[in-house]
């Protein structure tokens, strides 16, 4: 009963889908695994993905590279912001809060990236780097967390195919 206070089912069941889906990732042991969270500066992001993603990269050994991406100009300070220790450390995986903070630390400096993207130039970009982040693996497993407005979902999902798919690639992944 208490889940169903306020709306927290959807939250926390797409922060239990991410984790479940980026562990079946992580368990696969691909030499290169990356994380691409839209919409990072929403609620939900702020709130349970960001400190999932970093739980999750904690827990598998921190082999795991994360990209949050936002619109705004404010996309970094609100990123920094949902993973100060206060907030990424409570009730988290670590067994003291001096550990945690420690991991923190090491997780914003060597595998998190933080971007804005809003236009099909920045989101070219981003594939970009990320493929260059990769550094060429031959195996590469990529999830996209999409957490932003259902209506915003379709022109996200055809720029992707068109700057991320591979070479060969591509088409309309929404056609009918």
């Amino acid at each position: 009963a208490a889940l169903l206070r306020g709306g927290r089912v959807a939250m926390r069941t797409s922060a239990a889908l991410l984790l479940a889906l980026v562990a079946a990732l992580a368990t696969a042991r691909s030499p290169a695994q990356q994380l691409v969270l839209f919409g990072a500066t929403g609620d939900l992001a702020s709130r349970f993905t960001l400190q999932a993603s970093f739980e999750l990269w904690a827990l598998t050994g921190r082999g795991l590279e994360v990209t949050a991406v936002g619109r705004s100009s404010n996309t970094s300070a609100a990123v920094r912001s949902a993973l100060a220790p206060e907030a990424a450390c409570k009730g988290s995986v670590f067994k003291s809060a001096g550990s945690c903070e420690s991991a923190l630390d090491s997780f914003v400096r060597t595998s998190l990236s933080v971007r804005t993207v809003g236009t099909p130039s920045e989101l070219q970009d981003l594939c970009t780097g990320l493929d260059a982040a990769a550094g060429g693996a031959e195996e590469l497993r990529r999830v996209f967390h999409l957490g932003v407005p259902p209506s915003a979902v379709p022109e996200l999902v055809r720029g992707l195919a068109r700057a991320c798919a591979p070479a060969g690639g591509g088409g309309d992944p929404l056609r009918s």
